[in-house]
């Protein structure tokens, strides 16, 4: 009997702690990207006036650096109207970009008639982000259920997958149970603080609608670092031509492949053009998936300019300031190819919606 009331009262304990915590949580959330602090300073940004922006930018650093918005727009056809406000930032992939997609345009629905979303295969989950707020703000039991069947039904390695699974499982606990939260929020060392203040501070003096120019004197430190070393490049193209060569046998993640299909019939449902940008700084483990994936998203949703042999100028390190990113010769180089090919996507997708419509 004594135990039976004890197991009583822990379970009710239980049930009022996570009610306590959901109540933090829905008072005391400031916003759905406040985990990520680089979309953070964009928002303050964007919010100001976020109407004029019908074009926005999403993925990891590699858009945040090495797509510029006002080149970009000035390839495009004076009637669109292009202006573009870019998001991306430092390791932001899936789901994380879909999770803030699917807020922003709920929030800003009427203001934005194209999207284009860095194609990337669901995040691997870095070492340093565990027990942290970056990597479990946007995380719910929707989303963990996305990563659990999409790694499952991923090629990559078992322990990376098992990895993922645990990881994002033990994050979400803990953003349903808020642990650490007020840490995370109120209690950053003053290192971080101070981080977090240059950072605002390097955008708000440098960034042009998201972006942020590369500086010419880092760059060549930078440069000089990565040309001891640029066996990678060479590595990913090579990689890139075998799965290429064998692309109808490559796994395709049939999880992830229905998300994207997802996200881009509820974007042609509001009216707003979807296009997924498969460039070629991809990570290795995830290259041949990435391959089939683009392999099968529609043609008017996809930018693919990937591949070696049609653009090896990506590929060649004097335009390249690491194996992650490009420098400032390659990121005008990647930009000008995306924007040319974002012409052809969208004149298409117009078109077609033209047929629809009679």
């Amino acid at each position: 009997m004594k135990r039976g009331r004890l197991i009583k009262k822990l379970a009710g304990g239980l049930v009022i702690l996570l009610l306590i915590n959901w109540i933090i949580r829905t008072a005391f959330d400031p916003s759905y990207y406040y985990g990520n602090e680089t979309i953070e300073l964009k928002m303050l940004e964007y919010r100001q006036d976020p109407s004029p922006y019908n074009t926005i930018l999403l993925g990891s650093s590699c858009i945040f650096w090495n797509i510029e918005p006002v080149l970009f727009e000035s390839m495009q056809p004076a009637s669109w109207g292009t202006f573009i406000y870019n998001f991306g930032s430092g390791g932001t992939l899936p789901p994380e970009t879909y999770n803030f997609l699917a807020k922003l345009l709920d929030e800003n629905e009427e203001h934005i008639s194209r999207v284009i979303i860095e194609l990337r295969d669901v995040s691997l989950f870095p070492r340093h982000h565990r027990q942290t707020l970056r990597k479990r703000y946007f995380m719910s039991p929707k989303w963990y259920a996305f990563i659990v069947k999409s790694n499952l039904a991923s090629g990559i390695p078992g322990k990376a997958k098992s990895n993922n699974i645990i990881h994002y499982g033990v994050a979400t606990l803990e953003r349903i149970l808020n642990i650490d939260y007020f840490n995370d929020i109120y209690g950053k060392s003053p290192e971080m603080k101070q981080k977090y203040r240059d950072r605002l501070e390097n955008l708000q003096k440098k960034a042009t609608r998201g972006f942020l120019p590369g500086d010419p004197e880092r760059e060549v430190e930078k440069h000089e670092r990565f040309l001891k070393d640029t066996s990678y490049l060479s590595m990913l193209a090579g990689k890139y031509r075998l799965h290429k060569a064998n692309r109808e046998n490559l796994n395709l993640n049939s999880v992830h492949l229905a998300r994207i299909m997802k996200i881009i019939e509820d974007c042609n449902q509001r009216g707003i053009h979807c296009i997924f940008l498969m460039h070629s700084k991809q990570d290795r483990i995830h290259l041949a998936e990435t391959i089939a994936l683009a392999g099968h998203i529609p043609e008017l949703h996809l930018i693919d300019i990937s591949d070696p042999d049609i653009y090896p100028e990506l590929y060649l390190a004097k335009n390249s300031l690491n194996n992650n990113h490009f420098n400032i010769r390659g990121t005008e180089i990647l930009t000008t190819l995306a924007a040319q090919k974002f012409t052809l996507v969208h004149s298409m997708w117009l078109e077609s919606r033209k047929g629809e419509q009679k």
